[in-house]
């Protein structure tokens, strides 16, 4: 069961601003909200009205500040009261279902005991944002993704095939970038490569060229694939053979070098050999 796995936090933090499959992908820093009155406005308040206080913060929150409104939210009551996940899960999502991937993340990373029936829960209050809960939560458990993907699919039967190849592509993109950065970065016998995000940012042609080859030939013939890498991380923009946009793709900076400004890439002798990385 995902409430008996311990989540991978560092993750997990990540995917608090960056939904990777939002259609609206701008990189943006967080809206600031007072935590402090957040933080008090439950400090006293009895159990059962947590939940209809939380929607009413969310609901009056601008678009923006909503996932700050909800990691404050979630932090201050879950801390505390763990017990309450499912509820006030429950209740955030309802009152801003757009944000349900960041929320689930949010309550997974602070409370992995409950994450099935966060996982659950969320998704049965914000069905049309199944898919985003499934890539969102298999990030933050890359080890489960299968189980992942069946306990979102069980809740939201009709967007079942939807939710397993896009967490499959998810994946798979991610193993591409990691190739790229091993293989513009790294070539030879076995040894080890300091990639800072400047140098992600000045390899940007090779990555493009290797990523736009790779993804394209996983889409029908005709589609348009167009990857940005810069000093914010990497876009990927899918058009159809009409022109209409049928996938939108944000890997942060924050997501390719988590715990500091650069990555160390291991390799093996073997050319073409899946690099392993560890965060500096």
């Amino acid at each position: 069961m995902l409430s008996k796995m311990k989540t991978n936090v560092v993750v997990a933090a990540l995917l608090l601003a960056v939904s990777a499959h939002a259609k609206d992908t701008g990189i943006a820093a967080p809206a600031k909200i007072n935590v402090a009155a957040i933080q008090a406005s439950f400090s006293e308040l009895p159990a059962v009205e947590i939940p209809v206080r939380a929607s009413e913060l969310m609901k009056a929150a601008s678009k923006e500040a909503k996932v700050e409104t909800a990691k404050a939210i979630l932090k201050s009551v879950l801390e505390q009261r763990p017990q309450m996940a499912i509820q006030l899960v429950a209740s955030l999502v309802k009152a801003a279902p757009e944000t349900a991937s960041q929320i689930v993340t949010l309550g997974v990373a602070i409370v992995p005991q409950y994450a099935t029936d966060i996982i659950r829960v969320a998704a049965a209050t914000a069905p049309t944002f199944a898919k985003d809960i499934a890539l969102a939560s298999s990030m933050a458990f890359p080890s489960q993704q299968e189980s992942i993907v069946r306990l979102v699919s069980s809740v939201v039967p009709s967007a079942r095939g939807e939710i397993s190849s896009s967490v499959a592509r998810q994946f798979e993109m991610q193993r591409m970038i990691s190739d790229a950065l091993a293989q513009t970065q790294v070539s030879g016998n076995v040894q080890t490569k300091k990639v800072t995000i400047a140098q992600l940012t000045n390899q940007s042609d090779s990555i493009k060229s290797y990523l736009e080859a790779g993804i394209k030939s996983s889409y029908p013939a005709g589609f348009n694939v167009v990857v940005t890498v810069g000093p914010a991380g990497i876009t990927i923009k899918v058009d159809d053979a009409s022109g209409n946009n049928v996938e939108d793709i944000d890997i942060s900076a924050n997501q390719l070098f988590p715990d500091s400004d650069s990555v160390t890439l291991i390799t093996g002798g073997q050319s073409g050999q899946d690099p392993l990385r560890y965060n500096n």
